[in-house]
């Protein structure tokens, strides 16, 4: 409900949101993303929450996993979780001001977004790969140690006894997986990196 109501007050924010029904406008990353984070900033989303999964593994493997500046303005990323992501980033590394101030200079007519936050960070972002860079290391920083240090799926402690289940070649972390009767395919919820989370059925091994 959060997420829609930050919709409502995005409308208010400039001129520019009415040419995205049109095509042109915000980028779906401001849109989308932008009311997530709003909506996560007064009612956080949980830990387990599957959108919050695929960003702690994005973040820990982020040359891999993690969308580039290109990629969420030509919108070849999940914008509800690349877009919630990229502006926590901006709030944790350059302040609550700068981001406030960035989505409502999104919202205005013209301007080029990574100008914008060269302004208002004073020269720290520089050019969309500088802004990679730094995104990728700020996660990387957060989310590495944490996700390499959870014991994996195969490994058996005092509470379960491991076993693979996963195609070595998946690419990306399951969970909820349901076995076929056969054995050969299992359906599974997984992150997908354009349409954010997804129901697939891959093959076991």
């Amino acid at each position: 409900i959060t997420h829609e109501m930050a919709h409502i007050f995005q409308f208010d924010m400039g001129p520019n949101i009415l040419k995205r029904v049109i095509g042109n406008g915000p980028p779906w990353w401001i849109m989308e993303g932008g009311a997530e984070f709003l909506a996560n900033e007064y009612h956080s989303t949980r830990t387990d929450d599957l959108r919050e999964s695929e960003r702690r593994g994005a973040g820990a493997n982020p040359e891999k996993d993690m969308p580039t500046w290109l990629d969420l303005n030509q919108e070849m990323a999940d914008p509800y979780t690349f877009g919630a992501m990229t502006l926590t980033f901006i709030k944790e590394k350059y302040g609550e001001e700068v981001v406030k101030k960035f989505l409502v200079r999104a919202f205005q007519d013209g301007e080029d977004l990574i100008e914008v936050l060269t302004e208002l960070t004073k020269g720290a972002v520089t050019s969309p790969e500088q802004f990679d860079e730094a995104q990728r290391d700020f996660w990387r920083e957060k989310f590495g140690p944490e996700m390499f240090a959870k014991p994996r799926p195969y490994q058996e402690n005092e509470y379960f006894r491991g076993r693979y289940v996963a195609p070595r070649s998946y690419p990306r972390g399951i969970v909820s997986p349901a076995i076929s009767p056969d054995g050969q395919k299992m359906a599974v919820i997984t992150g997908h990196p354009k349409y954010g989370v997804v129901l697939a059925v891959i093959p076991t091994l």
